[in-house]
C-alpha cells in the first residue's frame, strides 16, 4: 500500500460506465488521522450479526452514529466548512429512535465536537435537546459560526479560502515529511514551498475536493 492510500482509508474507487453505483473498498473505518480514536479492532469486537445472512457483519448502532459523526463532520471536513448534510441528519434522527445518546456522549471521540453537531441537527430539526439536554461553549460557538456561514456570501468565501489555504499547505507538509529518506525528493518538495505554480496547484486540488469532484489528487 503507497503512503497516497495510507492517507485515506480506502483502495481506489472501481466504477464501471454502465454501473450506477461506485465500489470502495476500505481497509479502515475511518481515515488514519482518526483511526486511534476509532479503528478496525474496535469496530470488529462489537459487530452485529446480519440475521439470515450467515457470516454477515455490520456495525453496532453505537458505532454507526460516531462513524456518521466522524465522516460527515471530521473527514469531510463539516465542522471546518460550517455545514450539516441532510443525510447525516436523517441518518442521526433515525439511530435517536434505536439508541441511547446520552450514554454514547460521554464515550464518543472527540466529545465536544460531536456534541456541538448534535445540538446543531437538533436546531435543524427542531428538535429542542432531543439529541443532547443542554448546550456547552462548542455548541454555541458553532450554531454561531453556522448561521454567520451561511448567511453571509462574504463570510462563506472567506472561509471556504480558510480552508482550502490550509489543505494546501497539509500537502506541502506532508510531502517533505514522507521524502525523509529521499535527498532528492525532499528538495525538490522544499524548492516548492517558495514557487508560486505550487501553491496554485494545490489551491486547485483543495478546491476540487471541496466541490467533490474526482482528481487523480484528492486523497489526503
Amino acid at each position: 500500500m503507497n503512503s497516497r492510500h495510507k492517507r485515506h482509508h480506502h483502495y481506489p474507487r472501481l466504477w464501471k460506465e454502465d454501473v450506477a453505483a461506485d465500489i470502495e473498498i476500505h481497509w479502515s473505518p475511518v481515515i488514519e488521522k482518526y483511526s486511534f480514536r476509532f479503528g478496525a479492532d474496535l469496530v470488529l469486537q462489537f459487530k452485529k450479526a446480519v440475521a439470515g445472512y450467515p457470516g454477515c457483519y455490520v456495525l453496532a448502532d453505537d458505532h454507526k452514529l460516531i462513524l456518521n459523526f466522524i465522516h460527515s463532520q471530521l473527514t469531510n471536513h463539516g465542522y471546518a466548512l460550517g455545514f450539516v448534510s441532510l443525510r447525516d441528519i436523517y441518518d442521526t434522527y433515525c439511530f435517536s429512535k434505536r439508541i441511547s445518546f446520552k450514554r454514547i456522549s460521554c464515550h464518543v471521540p472527540y466529545r465536544q465536537k460531536h456534541i456541538a453537531w448534535l445540538k446543531m441537527n437538533e436546531k435543524l430539526l427542531n428538535l429542542h435537546n432531543h439529541f443532547y439536554a443542554g448546550e456547552t461553549l462548542y455548541s454555541n460557538f458553532y450554531r454561531l459560526k453556522y448561521d454567520l456561514i451561511n448567511s453571509s456570501v462574504i463570510i462563506n468565501k472567506l472561509n471556504r479560502l480558510r480552508w482550502v489555504l490550509s489543505v494546501a499547505v497539509v500537502l506541502g507538509v506532508d510531502g517533505i515529511s514522507e521524502s525523509r529518506s529521499d535527498s532528492l525528493l525532499r528538495r525538490e518538495n522544499i524548492r516548492n514551498l517558495f514557487t508560486p505554480a505550487w501553491y496554485v496547484q494545490n489551491f486547485k486540488v483543495g478546491l476540487a475536493k471541496y466541490q467533490g469532484k474526482k482528481t487523480e489528487s484528492t486523497d489526503f
